[in-house]
C-alpha cells in the first residue's frame, strides 16, 4: 500500500544532464519506497522506474529552441496529467499551471529552486554584466514574473544550500515555507583512484559563462606562474564569455573540454590537483560534490553552495575576488600535505551526508512532516 502518493513534475529529460539527473535520484528515492504515484517529465532516459509510473510530455523541436514557450507548453499539458496525489512536487518555472490543477485537488505544493531566489539571481548577473559591458538582460522578465507566481501559489519551496535559503529570506518568506535539501552525490561512481601524473592540474566544471565566474579564474590563472602546472575548463561555452576567452587564449595557455562522459568525468577529476568553482550565484551545483566525491579540496565562492567546509575541505572566498583565487590556488600548490588531507576530508564528509540515498530520506521526511 503506497502511504504517501507523490507526483513529481521535471520539465526536462528524466534522467538527462542537470536538473533532470538530480530529478531522477528523486523520482528513484520515491519509486523505491513506493511513495511515486506519478514522475512528469520531457522524456525519460531511465529503466529504472516503472513505465506505467512515468507520463512524457514530448515538446516539438521548434518549441524546445525558445524557453520560456517551451517551459509553458510543458507546465499546461502536465497539467492535465494531475489528479488525486497528497503532495506535487515541480520545478520552478515550469509548473505554475501544475501548481493551480495540484491545489484543486488539495494536494500540498512543493516548488524546486534550485538556484536562488529569481531576484537574487537576476541582480547578481545583472551587476555581472554590467561590469563585463554586456547589454542584455540575463533573465526575461516573464520568467522572473511567472517565478514569482510559482513562490506566491506553492505551500513549500525547497532550496539545495544555505546561500538560496537565505537569499529568500532576504525578501520576507517565512522560513516555514522553505525547506533546505542539499543535494547528493553517488559515491561509488565518484571515488578516488591514483593520480598518475605529476602536473598540478586546476580543474573547472560546469557552463564556461559569467555566471560561473569563470572569467575571475581567468585573470587568477593569468597572474600567476606556476611550473608544471595546468587549467583545465571543462563545459559549454556561453556567448556571454565568448570574447574573455578570445581575450585570455592570447595570453595564458589553457585546455577547453567541452564535453566529457560521466566515466570520464570521473578520470579528470582524479586526474587534477584543485577543483575551483568560483560562481557569481548557484544553487549547490552538483559537480562541486563530485569533486569532494572524488578527494579533491575545492576553492568555492561563499554563493556557490557547496557543502564544503571552510578550511576543512577547502577554501570558501568572497565572489568577484581574483586575487583570493590566485591565493587559495597558491596555496595548495605549495602545500601537498594539506592539499590531500583537505581532499579526503571532503570525500569522507559527502560519504557520511551527502548520498542520493540520504537525499532521497530528507524528501520524504519534508513530505511526510506537512501531511
Amino acid at each position: 500500500m503506497v502511504e504517501v502518493k507523490i507526483t513529481y513534475s521535471i520539465g526536462a529529460a528524466l534522467g538527462g544532464d542537470g536538473i533532470g539527473y538530480t530529478a531522477l535520484n528523486a523520482v528513484k528515492g520515491l519509486f523505491r519506497r513506493n511513495y511515486l504515484e506519478k514522475a512528469i517529465c520531457v522524456n525519460s532516459k531511465t529503466d529504472e522506474i516503472n513505465p506505467n509510473l512515468v507520463v512524457e510530455i514530448k515538446i516539438l523541436q521548434r518549441i524546445k529552441r525558445k524557453r520560456v514557450l517551451s517551459d509553458n507548453s510543458f507546465d499546461l499539458l502536465a497539467s492535465r496529467h494531475i489528479k488525486d496525489c497528497d503532495v506535487f512536487h515541480g520545478w520552478n518555472s515550469k509548473c505554475l499551471f501544475s501548481l493551480y490543477k495540484a491545489r484543486k485537488h488539495r494536494a500540498k505544493t512543493v516548488v524546486e529552486r534550485a538556484s536562488s531566489h529569481i531576484l537574487t539571481q537576476n541582480k547578481l548577473l545583472s551587476g555581472e554584466y554590467e561590469n563585463f559591458g554586456l547589454k542584455n538582460k540575463p533573465i526575461d522578465r516573464y520568467t522572473i514574473l511567472k517565478c514569482k507566481k510559482e513562490y506566491e501559489t506553492t505551500d513549500f519551496i525547497t532550496v539545495p544550500s544555505k546561500f538560496a535559503y537565505n537569499s529568500f529570506l532576504e525578501y520576507g518568506f517565512d522560513e516555514k515555507k522553505l525547506w533546505l535539501i542539499p543535494f547528493g552525490v553517488d559515491t561509488e561512481i565518484f571515488k578516488p583512484s591514483e593520480k598518475s601524473n605529476n602536473i598540478f592540474r586546476i580543474l573547472f566544471v560546469g557552463q564556461i559563462s559569467l555566471r560561473k565566474g569563470v572569467q575571475h579564474l581567468l585573470k587568477a590563472f593569468s597572474e600567476m606562474n606556476l611550473k608544471n602546472a595546468e587549467l583545465i575548463l571543462r563545459g559549454s561555452i556561453k556567448p556571454d564569455i565568448r570574447d574573455i576567452l578570445d581575450y585570455y587564449k592570447k595570453k595564458i595557455d589553457f585546455r577547453i573540454i567541452k564535453f566529457a562522459k560521466q566515466n570520464e568525468l570521473v578520470k579528470l577529476f582524479n586526474s587534477s590537483s584543485v577543483f575551483v568553482l568560483p560562481s557569481i550565484e548557484e544553487g549547490s551545483a552538483l559537480v562541486t560534490y563530485e569533486a569532494m566525491a572524488c578527494g579533491l579540496p575545492l576553492i568555492v565562492t561563499e554563493n556557490s553552495g557547496a557543502v564544503a567546509i571552510n578550511g576543512k575541505h577547502g577554501f570558501t572566498i568572497p565572489i568577484r575576488d581574483s586575487s583570493a583565487i590566485k591565493e587559495k590556488i597558491e596555496y595548495f600548490y605549495h602545500n601537498e600535505k594539506d592539499r590531500r588531507k583537505m581532499g579526503n576530508n571532503a570525500r569522507k564528509y559527502v560519504q557520511q551526508y551527502f548520498t542520493w540515498d540520504k537525499y532521497a530520506e530528507n524528501l520524504i521526511k519534508h513530505y511526510k512532516n506537512v501531511l
